[in-house]
Parts: structure tokens; C-alpha cells; sequence
């Protein structure tokens, strides 16, 4: 047999529960606080830009944390993330969430492009409603030009309904 002694390191590792739910914590509050990130620069058409694209950034790096937040609170290391029993909960909503990081939604030309198509669509009310002032000056033009003719017209044939009448009383009728 050999002197040396089989490496007991193993037993040292305290696998209990209590440290299985508390690390599951932490990583379920830097999750949900990147999720929470994520949504409300979706929500503000807000670029993604300083926040973690990859697990290293998002294990090793706090400075896309913002607010009054207890990092020690939220602290683990990938090892603790690549527990079975945490991967395989937290694993398809972390790499979701890094997808919408690096992926996200081109929302930013759509607005951009709605913003101008809005602008022109303004220009082109302006333009219709001047054209429409514009017309109804010249309709009230012409209405009051139909109301002076009609009434010339209506005086005209007022005078002329008068001298035929008059006219009427003076010619004789033949009697046959």
C-alpha cells in the first residue's frame, strides 16, 4: 500500500439544503434584477449597451447593477451557477435574457421611422388645410359672385316682368 491518503476534500463540501436554497437566491436575484433591466430599456426603446451578453460577464461583473442594491446579497460564481440543480433552473431564462441583450428588438428604426412618417403625415395636414382655407375663400368668393348675378338677374326680370306688363296694358288685342 502507499503512504499517501486519499483526498477526503470531498467531504468538506457542506451540500445541504439550507446552502442550495440560499445560493439559488442569489442567483435568482441577480437574475431577476437583469431581467427587470432588460425589460424596462425594451419598454423606453433604450439600447442594451454595458449590460452582461455572456454568463463570465454576468457572474464576474457588477457594474450594469444600478440603485441601492446589496451585492454580497447576489453573489456567486459560476461554479455555484453550474450546480445541476441550478442550472437546470435557471438556465433557459438566462440565456432568453441574454438573447434579448444581444438581439434586441429593432424597435429604435421602427419609432424613428413611425417619428418621420408622423412628421410627414403633419406636413401634409398643414398643406391640406391651407389648400382647404384657400378653397373655401374662393368658394365663398364665387357664392357671393352667384348671389350679386342672381340677384342682378332677379332685378332684371323684375324690370322686365314690369315693362311687359306695362307694355301689355298699351298693346291692343285685335279682335277678329
Amino acid at each position: 500500500m502507499s503512504n499517501k491518503t486519499p483526498n477526503k476534500g470531498h467531504k468538506n463540501v457542506d451540500t445541504s439544503e439550507e446552502k442550495k436554497a440560499a445560493a439559488s437566491a442569489r442567483i435568482e436575484k441577480r437574475i431577476s434584477i437583469l431581467e427587470e433591466i432588460v425589460s424596462k430599456r425594451e419598454a423606453n426603446f433604450e439600447s442594451m449597451e454595458g449590460l452582461p451578453k455572456k454568463l463570465v460577464e454576468f457572474t464576474d461583473n457588477s457594474d450594469w447593477i444600478i440603485g441601492d442594491v446589496d451585492l454580497k446579497s447576489m453573489t456567486f460564481g459560476r461554479g455555484t451557477y453550474y450546480q445541476k440543480w441550478n442550472r437546470d433552473r435557471f438556465e433557459k431564462r438566462l440565456n432568453s435574457i441574454f438573447e434579448r441583450i444581444k438581439q434586441p428588438k429593432k424597435v429604435d428604426d421602427e419609432v424613428q421611422m413611425l417619428n418621420k412618417k408622423v412628421a410627414q403625415l403633419e406636413l401634409e395636414n398643414i398643406n391640406l388645410m391651407e389648400t382647404n382655407l384657400l378653397l373655401d375663400r374662393k368658394l365663398s368668393r364665387e357664392v357671393k359672385l352667384l348671389k350679386q348675378q342672381l340677384e342682378a338677374s332677379q332685378n332684371a326680370n323684375r324690370r322686365l316682368q314690369e315693362l311687359l306688363s306695362q307694355k301689355a296694358v298699351i298693346v291692343p288685342f285685335n279682335k277678329p
